[in-house]
């Protein structure tokens, strides 16, 4: 069963009428409890953990640089040994103090993967190796996605989505292609035993797309065919009949097809194809039904869709009146209807709103 998390605020009052349901005998107790548990209360902002996760950030940033600066002094034996005891004593440290002070253990083990990386780097350097920083952000990686899984820590596992990346846009190479695959496997796995957040599976989904991308860039495809490739990717995201987290899949979706689809309106994209010469009617003659397009995704109540519209359509202002327009008219002309489109985005905004509330269940 899928658990939600919702607001604290939002969970007391869902527990009060559920309550009050139970006293007027609307619903048993039992009933009341199983409704319960499908929910959660979200941890929402907690100054005591704030506090603690910059001390440790600043902890670990005072290690690197005092260990950086005596790495030469340091006697080569014990480099290891001094970079494996701090990692065990901030990870032990994190386990001891789990049950009396969680907030300051989660601290701990964010210090713990700090050291850990610092240490892989200063490992490199010491033994000269002569490791790719991407190799090293792999090593770094794997313990903070399985102290992600064993500790359910949501920090770290969207910690590893951000070196992840970093990873692929170091360097993305052939020898890179196929170890990112099992670490995509592994953030999956993760993702599962911590229910699929929101956040979660769009950073998930994000950080696979990128891949793919990197993927085409690194074989040399086509930025026309790579542009393709992604606005289908994108509509089957949006279209396909998911019931689990399908809000995610189709706000991807529309970031990914409203980017390719954008790129796709530019004449240059499809002068890249060698029977295409300057490229002016294809891009139109695309542009048109993709404008109907958003406006039918517009229709359906997407704020995205309606962005993307407005981006379209500066766009081609830009194009036609950049160079005809006086300065002063072009970016009068420009702001006014950047205002107006701000307007039209609000007052759409408060209606989507408006008839959301209304089609909630009572």
């Amino acid at each position: 069963m899928e658990i939600r998390h919702i607001r604290k605020q939002r969970y007391r009052f869902l527990r009060q009428e559920l309550d009050l349901s139970v006293t007027r005998g609307i619903i048993t107790e039992e009933e009341r409890d199983r409704l319960l548990e499908q929910y959660e209360e979200s941890p929402g902002l907690n100054i005591v953990r704030v506090l603690v996760t910059i001390g440790a950030v600043l902890m670990g940033l005072g290690f690197m640089l005092f260990v950086a600066a005596s790495w030469d002094a340091i006697p080569d034996p014990f480099k290891v040994v001094l970079l494996a005891t701090m990692f065990a004593a901030a990870l032990s440290a994190s386990y001891c103090l789990l049950r009396k002070r969680p907030i300051t253990s989660h601290a701990l083990l964010y210090l713990a993967v700090l050291i850990f990386g610092a240490g892989v780097f200063l490992v490199n350097s010491a033994y000269n190796l002569d490791a790719q920083s991407n190799i090293l952000l792999s090593f770094w990686i794997m313990p903070a996605l399985i102290l992600a899984w064993q500790r359910k820590e949501h920090a770290l596992f969207m910690f590893a989505h951000v070196l992840l990346l970093i990873m692929m846009i170091i360097d993305f190479t052939e020898a890179m292609f196929f170890p990112v695959l099992p670490m995509l496997a592994l953030i999956v796995l993760v993702n599962h035993r911590l229910g699929y957040r929101k956040a979660h599976l769009f950073a998930t989904l994000s950080v696979a797309l990128f891949h793919l991308l990197q993927t085409f860039a690194h074989i040399d495809l086509l930025f026309f065919h790579v542009a393709v490739v992604f606005l289908v990717i994108g509509i089957v995201l949006y279209h396909v009949p998911l019931r689990f987290r399908r809000e995610v899949f189709r706000t991807v979706g529309l970031l990914t097809l409203g980017t390719a689809g954008f790129f796709l309106s530019f004449k240059s994209s499809w002068a890249t194809l060698g029977f295409i010469e300057t490229g002016t009617i294809s891009s139109l003659l695309f542009t048109l039904p993709f404008v109907f397009y958003l406006l039918y995704l517009t229709t359906r109540r997407h704020i995205i869709a309606l962005v993307f519209l407005g981006a379209l359509i500066m766009r081609y202002y830009f194009d036609a009146f950049y160079e005809t327009l006086s300065r002063a008219l072009f970016f009068f002309v420009g702001g006014l209807f950047l205002l107006v489109f701000g307007y039209i985005l609000e007052r759409y905004r408060q209606k989507t709103s408006v008839k959301q509330k209304k089609e909630e269940p009572r």
